[in-house]
């Protein structure tokens, strides 16, 4: 039996933060969510829950308030179901002090 896939881009915005990202869904054809190895949301979800860690964050909700971020919005980009625009990205590297490359997995540590 062959999977159907379908793939659709899905703009998201945070009115609070003004953060926009567009996310790629795909779904079978039995409405269950697919997952590909090495995607970009992959990586930065680990990156940032390695990063959360290092830094001896007890809870994501106790980061977002570091970060001046919406804990729903951290959430959503650990969970994997957004990812961070440019900006929140740049923002990310910067508050953790390591490369944009560190934050998108590119580094052999994360």
């Amino acid at each position: 039996m062959k999977n159907k896939v379908t793939k659709k881009f899905r703009h998201g915005c945070d009115e609070s933060t003004q953060e926009c990202t567009y996310v790629l869904k795909c779904t079978h054809a039995d409405g269950f969510g697919i997952k590909m190895s090495k995607s970009v949301d992959e990586r930065i979800s680990k990156s940032l829950k390695n990063l959360i860690g290092e830094r001896g964050y007890k809870s994501t909700a106790e980061f977002a308030r570091d970060l001046k971020r919406p804990h729903n919005t951290i959430a959503c980009w650990l969970n994997r179901t957004r990812i961070p625009n440019s900006e929140a990205i740049d923002y990310l590297a910067d508050f953790f002090e390591v490369s944009t490359d560190v934050i998108f997995g590119r580094d052999s540590d994360y």
